[in-house]
């Protein structure tokens, strides 16, 4: 029953006078308190339409179908384009059992459509059976739409294809963004750069039927702050079954996410103190057995039949040292003799010694770049680092065929990202050299994530489930950092971030030891002269083949990078289009223009920039370096 706190307006478009006699009385012999507007023809009906005021404006609107003046269809389509009447319910009245005309009036926005009986006692029946549906059915929706507007959780829907239509004010809390600026617009604009596939992957789930519970991701708000949110996201379907629209429900979890990231990060150093106690104890235990085996030994020949026992006793306990020594690692307590190490060369030696260690049927690619700053690190450890990274990848393969891809190159870190490492600590804001393991294995799901680095956790049958537990303590004596990537089926991403060494130095101190130059070419043979032309200089040289790659690289060292060499033609993104876009990221960098075409030509293809100076090809290894040595040297000066 429908409670309202006073008497239930009802506009009442009826020509017949006994019917709308019999209308109202129908309502009040059910206990109904109505206050009738009653309008005799569509015309009088019209401008009550046209003319009502916000307040005043009926529960309920009953318009009879065949009125004089002006009819009953183009009154439904009045009231529904009406923005005042968008939420009022509407039924519409006949004396005519026309499917068609009751079609037609539901498609114009009618709630329901009422054949008014010959029977006077049916009439009752029927009228207030449907004013009383639709008063509760208004009044429910009204209600639904309270309760979503005042949730704390992102609703919103979305069309089969991914486009905003609805946005709640959780979601305006949530994001950053009001309604009107993310209706009509897809929500890729929340996800990071590099994730833009999550939401198309979803959107394929979803048009086979699935629905994603709980799903964690990474989302950028308005104010460019990263958060964590859990999304459910549901198809919404016809009575035929098929896909109409999308539900998105998201909750922040952030504040969830670094608890648990802290409850990780103690647990896992309260088995880093116990696995280093352990390893320390154990030790000297072994170094009593080794000891006096070598004593015994000593005194025996190799014929004697005890020799040999001695020998496999011996090897036994330099294994039982090795695992200590990785107990150590991970309590990040082993042995260290630091130095400066280029990282590209490290994984290039490992590289030539790692295949006896994984099957044929996996392939390790790597993409490493040259001439990076060095890190200051320990090279036997570091080795095992990158050793059990790789060995873990092709196990997660397993017998199939598959690549692991490992990648070195530098990133910065900047204040708004939400960079936590495996063991729960945050990745501070700064320039870092990465190492990067990428495998196309089975994945992990959350729960195996969040165990793989404890010590004897293993997903085999057999093994020590030691190699990723040493891995962290080698970093975290490196006080480096771990993130990963993974998901059930779709392989695992291992990345690792290193500090600089202090021989880096700050980035201005680095600028004034060896500049660095990005030359960007589609043609392979003029980015390796240009490399060599100025690395003979005393440059560090990037490359990139278009003016896409360019731009990736430019924006996550843009103050590492003193000067662009920047072809004009090339295919991707040429050189005029680049242009303007490395200018967003940094307009003080130096720009030298290439091109095979004469100067004259292509300047009325750039608008307007300064550029430091243009090169026409073919030019010398001489000229090329004086250019740059030219811009640089004026940069220099501009900003002194």
């Amino acid at each position: 029953m429908v409670e309202m706190q006073r008497p239930v307006r009802i506009l009442l478009a009826e020509d017949s006078t006994i019917d709308a006699y019999l209308f109202e009385e129908s309502l009040r012999s059910t206990g109904m308190d109505v206050e009738i507007d009653h309008c005799s023809d569509g015309e009088e009906c019209l401008q009550k339409i046209s003319g009502e005021r916000s307040a005043a404006i009926p529960d309920l609107c009953v318009i009879d179908l065949h009125l004089p003046h002006v009819d009953g269809l183009k009154l439904v389509e009045a009231i529904r384009a009406n923005p005042a009447f968008s939420r009022t319910p509407l039924i519409v009245l006949t004396s005519s059992s026309s499917t068609k005309e009751k079609n037609v009036c539901l498609d114009l926005g009618a709630n329901a459509f009422i054949s008014k009986p010959k029977n006077p006692d049916d009439f009752v029946t029927v009228v207030a059976s449907t004013v009383r549906s639709a008063l509760i059915g208004e009044d429910t929706r009204q209600r639904s739409a309270a309760i979503i507007e005042s949730s704390e959780d992102a609703i919103i829907s979305k069309s089969v294809d991914g486009i905003v239509q609805s946005w709640n004010a959780g979601a305006e809390r949530i994001y950053g963004y009001a309604a009107e600026e993310m209706i009509g617009r897809p929500m890729t604009i929340l996800v990071p750069a590099g994730r833009h596939d999550e939401e198309a992957e979803i959107l394929g789930r979803l048009r086979h039927g699935e629905s994603v519970h709980h799903f964690e991701a990474v989302r950028v708000r308005k104010d460019s702050q990263q958060i964590f949110v859990s999304v459910t996201i549901s198809p919404i379907k016809n009575k035929e079954g098929e896909m109409i629209g999308i539900s998105h429900i998201a909750r922040d979890i952030s504040e969830q996410k670094v608890l648990e990231r802290q409850r990780q990060s103690q647990r896992l150093e309260s088995l880093g103190l116990l696995a280093g106690g352990i390893a320390h104890d154990f030790n000297n235990l072994l170094t009593g057995i080794l000891g006096n085996a070598s004593l015994i030994s000593e005194g025996l020949t190799s014929s004697d039949p005890n020799y040999q026992y001695l020998q496999d006793l011996t090897k036994s306990a330099e294994k039982a040292a090795e695992l200590t020594m990785q107990l150590l690692a991970y309590a990040g307590k082993g042995r260290f003799i630091i130095a400066p190490l280029d990282l590209s060369e490290l994984v290039t030696d490992i590289n030539k010694v790692i295949g006896a260690s994984i099957p044929k049927t996996v392939t390790v690619r790597l993409e490493l770049e040259k001439g990076l700053p060095a890190i200051e690190g320990d090279r036997n450890q570091l080795q095992q680092l990158v050793m059990n990274l790789i060995i873990n990848a092709s196990e997660a393969i397993g017998e199939v065929r598959g690549t692991i891809v490992v990648r070195t190159g530098m990133q910065q870190i900047k204040d708004v990202d939400v960079q936590l490492a495996v063991d729960g600590t945050t990745i501070h804001p700064g320039a870092y050299i990465y190492l990067e393991v990428r495998d196309d294995g089975c994945g992990m799901d959350a729960a195996t994530a969040a165990k793989i680095f404890e010590p004897f956790f293993t997903t085999k049958f057999t093994g020590r489930g030691l190699g990723l537990s040493a891995a962290l303590g080698i970093m975290k004596a490196h006080k480096g950092a771990i993130r990963l990537y993974s998901a059930s089926g779709k392989g695992s991403t291992f990345k690792v971030f290193f500090p600089l060494g202090p021989g880096s130095g700050t980035e201005a101190e680095r600028s004034q030891q060896k500049s660095v130059v990005l030359v960007v070419d589609d043609e392979e043979t003029i980015r390796r002269l240009a490399k060599s032309a100025l690395e003979n200089h005393g440059y560090r040289v990037l490359t990139a083949p278009n003016g896409r790659d360019a731009v990736e690289i430019f924006r996550d060292m843009p103050r590492s990078i003193h000067a662009i060499v920047l072809d004009l033609t090339m295919p991707v993104m040429s050189g005029n289009e680049a242009l303007p876009a490395l200018r967003a990221i940094r307009k003080d960098v130096p720009i030298i223009l290439v091109s095979g075409y004469p100067e004259e030509q292509m300047m009325p293809l750039i608008s307007n920039d300064s550029f430091a100076g243009f090169l026409q090809k073919p030019f010398t290894s001489r000229q090329l370096r004086e250019r740059i040595d030219e811009a640089i040297a004026c940069a220099r000066s501009v900003r002194t």
